[in-house]
């Protein structure tokens, strides 16, 4: 926002339960843990075999592997209704932005807090009372769900066919200018020649520009809403009718736009990760709070960069990084492409809220996606349908993607690979679901970044020391019932979930520029974001499996020793990860600038750079995780635990 006179987020393990009604509750899921799996307890006699057939070859195999299904059902359960939750919080503000709006600038009188509060701050709860809502209606409706599930249909596979397709068109860079509202044609033409001068990805970042007549009355002269489903900006009329005034208010609000993009609205955005809301300011107005520091050095940055950064060289650098482009963005900015752009928006802007429905309808497809892929994997576990196992993580991959900011490559990258997948899968051919699945869950892994690199490595040490995972058995429905989140867990789960993504967002930021750049900090920004929602997510999962487990005095609950062998290979892994994912990207970057600037000049450096940098990022982070979890389960030393030291409880351990 803009003041009107300013400057433009054991071996006999099995425990007794101490009575019956809890064998009762339990007693289901024993026995569908014990199906699960092919191997026996092995009497002491056998325990000197045990370094041959792995120490998670026994009754401890048999616990970890329930644990890991408990934790699989709770953290699926989670995404499930936190992406629905999601999808109606983004109805929710979309709904409160439009009607707050008017009426905050009919009641404003020369108060830039009344109208402030009460269109940004209104269109921030309605999306909380949407999400809430969401969640009140799923939770519901799960209790009216019948058990059996559905076959497709053909409008079904029609709504999957289209959801793909716009996933793969949504994850393509944004061309299509701001559709401009009340304009005379003079302001219009000042507006575009005012966004012709920001790259193609920041002059796209708000949906609708709206001229308001004396729009100073209310106290401000601009405003950038903060959406979650799309970003609006209003505009004093009398500022635009000169070229170099509305050259620094668009310049100063679509900075706005800019800096919510890259976090989750006012949480996490771009000005959380440099020194703005400190001195020194750029100008007297940028000193009222980080917010207005970001817009306000936005705007000098992209008039005269050589002297902001001279002046203010941490936060210019973090204005260069949001203004970055990645590849497929750099070769989209054309003026071809720009003048197709204003077409569009000019053409969708002559029909009343026709942009603004296409904007939200946009921004749905992300947590639709992770919604249903969620559920197509509830499914598939559950009725061991490998199609649906198939459909669920590429619909997951694709969702999460498409809902993290700056993620888009990588979400383009899963819908090309999910097609692909599909085409090859059929279900008339068992063993080409399985290998399809079998590539799914690779391409899951890779374009999950380090974090799923990591996880990749965490498994296959459990697979070394001899656990024999079978996802097709152990699921059941009551399983499922029973990790569906209360409010009060609910409420946890995101904030584990969410607070994750933020913290992980700005310390992937820091550390990647620290190590490589702006490359560094583009790629760190948004793998972190992932790592930490997904660590976040994890922590969830695991904490309601041990209090499920303790709760019910569950047979198969985790002893102390499996406590501490989980925790020292988790544990390595995630250090090893973390260090290899920054030596791998520092090195990636450097090897590809190298290449890329012998065999093409700067724009091949600048290009291999960041491909080199995503892909030692990979393989750091996986070999990183493979070493580090194979030292903190012991079996790189030789030193692993037995079957007894896993079988003892807490106090023994």
């Amino acid at each position: 926002m803009q003041i009107k006179t300013g400057v433009a987020q054991q071996n006999s393990l099995v425990r007794s339960a101490p009575s019956a009604a809890p064998v009762d509750a339990v007693s289901s899921a024993v026995e569908a843990d014990s199906q699960v799996s092919d191997q026996v307890a092995l009497s002491p006699e056998e325990n000197a075999t045990e370094e041959f057939a792995g120490v998670l070859s026994g009754d401890a195999g048999q616990r970890i592997g329930h644990f890991v299904r408990t934790v699989t059902q709770e953290s699926l359960q989670h995404v499930r209704y936190l992406s629905g939750a999601a999808a109606f919080r983004n109805v929710g503000s979309a709904v409160g932005s439009l009607t707050l709006t008017p009426l905050a600038i009919k009641m404003a009188s020369d108060n830039a807090a009344l109208v402030g509060g009460l269109a940004i701050g209104g269109t921030v709860a309605a999306g909380a009372l949407g999400g809430l809502l969401g969640y009140i209606w799923l939770r519901n409706s799960d209790e009216g769900a019948s058990k059996e599930f559905s076959q497709p249909t053909s409008v079904g596979k029609a709504v999957d066919i289209s959801l793909d397709v716009v996933s793969g068109l949504n994850a393509l860079p944004k061309f299509i200018y701001p559709s401009i509202y009340g304009a005379t044609e003079l302001q219009r033409a000042n507006i575009y020649a005012a966004l012709d001068q920001l790259p193609l990805s920041n002059a796209t970042a708000s949906a609708t520009m709206t001229v308001v007549p004396n729009l100073v009355g209310t106290g401000i002269s601009g405003m950038s809403q903060p959406g979650a489903s799309y970003g609006r900006i209003l505009l004093d009329s009398a500022r635009l009718d000169r070229a170099e005034a509305a050259r620094d208010l668009v310049f100063h609000e679509n900075g706005h736009a800019v800096d919510y993009s890259g976090g989750f609205g006012l949480l996490g955005s771009n000005n959380w990760r440099a020194g703005f809301g400190k001195g020194p300011f750029i100008s007297e107005y940028a000193g009222a709070n980080r917010y207005e520091d970001f817009a306000d050095t936005y705007e000098a940055y992209h008039q005269d960069p050589a002297a902001v950064t001279a002046a203010f060289p941490e936060k210019a650098e973090a204005i260069a990084r949001a203004s970055r482009q990645g590849p497929l963005e750099h070769a989209a900015d054309t003026p071809r492409v720009r003048e197709a752009g204003k077409a569009v928006g000019e053409t969708l802007g002559k029909v009343p809220y026709l942009r603004d429905g296409l904007e939200l309808a946009a921004s749905l497809v992300g947590p639709v996606q992770m919604y249903r892929g969620a559920g197509d994997l509830i499914e598939g576990f559950e009725t061991d349908n490998d199609s649906q196992k198939l459909k669920g993580k590429l619909n997951l991959a694709s969702g999460l993607f498409l809902s993290l900011p700056g993620a888009a490559p990588l979400a383009l990258a899963s819908s090309l690979a999910g097609a692909a997948l599909k085409g090859l899968a059929s279900e008339d051919n068992p063993q080409a679901m399985k290998t399809a699945n079998a590539w799914a869950n690779r391409v899951l892994a890779t374009s999950a970044g380090p974090v799923g690199m990591t996880i990749a490595a965490v498994q296959g040490e459990l697979s070394a020391n001899g656990l024999n995972f079978n996802d097709s058995q152990g699921f059941s429905a009551q399983g499922w019932k029973n990790s569906r989140p209360d409010r009060s867990y609910m409420l946890r789960g995101t904030i584990a979930t969410v607070g994750g993504a933020v913290g992980g967002s700005l310390a992937g930021a820091a550390i990647g520029a620290a190590l490589a750049g702006r490359t560094g900090a583009a790629v760190g920004g948004v793998w972190g974001q992932l790592a930490g929602g997904a660590l976040g997510l994890g922590a969830y999962g695991v904490a309601r499996a041990l209090q499920n487990d303790k709760k019910t005095q569950h047979p198969l609950a985790l002893t102390g020793g499996d406590k501490k062998f989980l925790g020292g290979l988790v544990g390595g892994a995630l250090v090893g990860g973390s260090v290899g994912t920054g030596l791998g990207t520092y090195g990636g970057r450097a090897l590809g600038e190298l290449v890329g600037n012998m065999v093409a000049g700067p724009s091949g450096g600048v290009l291999l750079g960041t491909v080199g940098g995503w892909t030692g990022a990979l393989v750091g982070a996986y070999s990183g995780a493979k070493l580090g979890s194979a030292a903190g389960s012991g079996r790189l030393f030789g030193k692993g635990p037995t079957m007894q030291t896993l079988a003892r409880s807490k106090s023994e351990v």
